[in-house]
């Protein structure tokens, strides 16, 4: 998984860390980066999957890349009956898999909606601020420029409805690809008492859906259960797969809030205060 790959990194080139020595600060990013790992990747297979064009882009170039074929390379006759058988097994997998994570044709509208909602409040936030954290990218930067890169940018659907509505997050992920050049690269700012209050906009948001879902997901891995029932906003009740990776995940943040210092657990709760997205850290 692309998180212990980014901490490994870290441990090889510390002039370069992903994450601030600050450890309060270190975990504000950690919450930020496993909702984009985690949660995202709902409204990245439901646009690839339910719209021709997308298919077309996205799930084309997944059948292309098995087949050993160029984004822009002819499919020659002899192998277009094996194309198309390809395509459509993935393509049965994945609008199953949409279903099961209530990102399927039922969920259009408020899958939709959530993504608007959450790349409205980047769009904001990158108004402000060139990256997550100021002027260096951080792990939850590469995490979001992940799913824009290989989804929300690729695909022809969410990437109209950025360039319409949230023209910020589309200029960020350019600056994400220009950094790879940086050279030196500047400290992250210490905050002055308070987080900015567009990165609490964000975290209120992840508080929310993927909160709520974790806390359910929490219950259903502990009772063994194959799903996860859970009332989302915009969404109604949903029934979703449960994830042992996402309670994983959640059990690692726990840990390391468990650990931090009196003095960076105050820093936290004073920066977190007006938020509820420390709850769902607070026990295993």
């Amino acid at each position: 998984d692309s998180t212990p790959l980014a901490f490994e990194m870290d441990r090889r080139f510390p002039e370069r860390q992903l994450l601030p020595d600050d450890a309060a600060l270190a975990f504000v990013v950690r919450i930020i980066e496993d909702y984009f790992d985690e949660w995202l990747t709902r409204q990245a297979v439901h646009f690839r999957w339910h719209y021709a064009d997308d298919r077309r882009v996205g799930g084309g170039g997944i059948v292309r890349n098995i087949m050993g074929l160029g984004v822009d390379d002819d499919i020659a006759e002899p192998l277009k009956g094996a194309y198309e058988q390809v395509y459509g097994r993935i393509e049965k997998w994945a609008l199953k898999t949409c279903d099961n994570i209530a990102a399927g044709a039922e969920h259009k509208t408020a899958v939709e909606a959530e993504f608007l909602r959450v790349m409205g409040v980047l769009n904001n936030h990158f108004n402000h601020s060139d990256f997550i954290l100021g002027g260096r990218p951080c792990l939850a930067d590469f995490a979001i420029y992940g799913g824009l890169k290989a989804h929300f940018i690729n695909d022809p659907t969410p990437q109209a409805l950025l360039e319409k509505h949230c023209p910020n997050v589309l200029e960020y992920a350019t600056r994400v690809e220009g950094s790879f050049a940086m050279g030196e690269v500047e400290s992250w700012p210490e905050p002055d008492g308070k987080l900015p209050a567009t990165l609490l906009d964000l975290l209120a948001e992840i508080s929310g859906n993927f909160h709520t879902f974790m806390a359910a997901n929490k219950a259903a891995i502990k009772a063994g259960a194959a799903n996860v029932t859970c009332e989302l906003e915009g969404f109604g009740t949903c029934t979703i797969v449960s994830r042992n990776y996402t309670e994983q995940c959640r059990l690692e943040l726990v840990d390391v809030l468990a650990k931090l210092s009196q003095e960076q657990r105050r820093k936290l709760d004073a920066w977190l205060a007006d938020t509820n997205v420390l709850e769902i850290y607070k026990s295993a």
